[in-house]
């Protein structure tokens, strides 16, 4: 999990962030896989989609123009991440998670929700400076080509040239 300045955006840029969120979907599905069949099917299930729901808004706000929509699905990524925690609490509760795990989920998504916080805010303060005058703020995308990448994860979500302009 990386650290988010007061005022300056530092390393917390959508790749970075949904990569976080990604292993944390990755350790719930590990944890659900071990749920008896009926808490996997009622409860397991709920609390693998709230968590896979974060990293999907998050990736589908990534592909938007306009700041507005960016924060609508950066609010819908708080929201899945609020119940994320609404059903990790019903597991614990439960004894479907052990302890030792229901605490390191806490924190995670404690420390998420923080980050993801600090995103919105910088995500907020450019989108106030870059106005354009006319009552619409977009996001510009560098015109480099789209390209797969060849790695077993995939494509990376953002390159190098355009996480220097997110952190100027």
């Amino acid at each position: 999990v990386h650290e988010v300045g007061q005022s300056i955006y530092t390393k917390l840029a959508e790749e970075v962030f949904v990569a976080d969120v990604e292993a944390l979907a990755d350790e719930v599905w590990q944890l659900a896989g071990n749920f008896d069949r009926s808490s996997r099917e009622i409860v397991g299930s709920q609390l693998i989609r709230a968590t896979d729901s974060s990293g999907a808004n998050i990736a589908e706000g990534y592909g938007r123009f306009h700041y507005g929509e960016r924060l609508m699905f950066l609010s819908h990524a708080r929201g899945s991440l609020f119940e994320t925690q609404y059903w990790r609490n019903r597991c614990c509760t439960r004894q479907l998670i052990p302890a030792e795990a229901c605490s390191r989920l806490a924190q995670q998504l404690g420390v998420l929700a923080r980050e993801l916080n600090g995103f919105v805010r910088f995500v907020r303060n450019r989108k106030e400076n870059k106005s354009d005058g006319k009552g619409t703020s977009r996001i510009t995308e560098s015109p480099s080509a789209y390209v797969a990448g060849d790695s077993a994860t995939g494509p990376d979500f953002i390159s190098a040239a355009e996480l220097a302009y997110l952190l100027e």
